[in-house]
């Protein structure tokens, strides 16, 4: 039976020595989706991520500048290895999106040296370049509702904002990726190529070097002494807020089938609106909550 109210965990950042943080648009992109989001600590250890498992029908890692923690390879490993393909209920979706999207990679590959740096892909959105298997795809043919494929080869709304970035002929020589789709590519300013979507082949694991969640929660704008003009190139057009929430309703299809119920009196655990530490306001990431650590 599909979980009635899906809870996905999120991975925090460190912010500074005190405090960890998520942005905000991850948890609306979710909530848009229609599920509930649970914070997941960057320094957890197995023993606290076996019990937010237990309660969790996803994860999410989200974009930013953090190196591979344990924890998130602990989460991957345990999320890969301990299920059965013909029963859903065992099959833990896990998206990763910009950072997350590096992540995912790095962590399946088993190379955190996939991953290259001189790319010129900050603050820039694209339409994708599809391969035949991304055509094809559950990420973007599964719910069926629009012709994903076409909306995104024909509109440049999927914003980029990295410097790094994993070129496709590393993806197709890794050996250890045999079982993931190269969905999409697309080619950075200077025309360097990189891969800008995944997924398994058989497992709901799914990855995004661009940021779908942006297009509905993130304008760039926070600084009133300009004017609130928006500093990234973020399209909020019908076409871009379309997408971002046929993904997110993806994603947490695939999670609510899961089954996982979450319970907040046996687990302890609150969301991350009802716990937090307080809301930071910036240009990049432009509302984040953050967590004492």
């Amino acid at each position: 039976m599909a979980a009635p109210s899906p809870v996905m965990g999120i991975m925090s950042h460190p912010l500074n020595s005190t405090h960890e943080f998520i942005a905000a648009s991850y948890v609306k992109w979710l909530g848009m989706g229609g599920a509930r989001a649970v914070r997941i600590p960057f320094t957890s250890n197995s023993t606290e991520l076996d019990l937010l498992r237990k309660n969790l029908n996803g994860v999410l890692f989200m974009g930013g500048g953090q190196h591979l923690p344990d924890s998130a390879q602990y989460l991957y490993e345990e999320i890969t290895t301990n299920f059965d393909l013909e029963d859903a209920t065992t099959l833990t979706p896990l998206w990763g999106i910009c950072l997350g999207f590096q992540w995912l990679l790095q962590c399946a590959s088993e190379d955190t040296h996939i991953l290259k740096s001189g790319f010129d892909a900050e603050n820039i959105s694209l339409p994708l370049d599809f391969t035949d298997a991304g055509e094809q795809s559950r990420m973007y043919t599964l719910n069926g509702a629009i012709d994903m494929v076409s909306l995104l080869k024909d509109n440049a709304v999927t914003l980029n904002n990295h410097g790094s970035g994993v070129k496709p002929e590393d993806f197709t020589a890794s050996s250890k990726l045999d079982e993931f789709d190269l969905l999409s590519t697309n080619e950075d300013r200077q025309g360097l190529e990189f891969v800008s979507s995944f997924e398994h082949s058989k497992f709901p694991i799914y990855g995004t070097q661009y940021h779908p969640e942006k297009s509905n929660f993130e304008y760039g704008s926070t600084d009133p002494s300009k004017n609130d003009v928006p500093y990234e190139n973020i399209s909020h057009s019908i076409e871009a807020v379309r997408y971002s929430f046929e993904l997110a309703t993806l994603l947490v299809s695939e999670a609510a089938k899961t089954g996982v119920k979450f319970d907040p009196a046996a687990s302890g655990l609150r969301t991350i609106i009802e716990q937090n530490d307080g809301v930071l306001l910036r240009t990049s990431f432009e509302e984040s909550y953050v967590f004492k650590v």
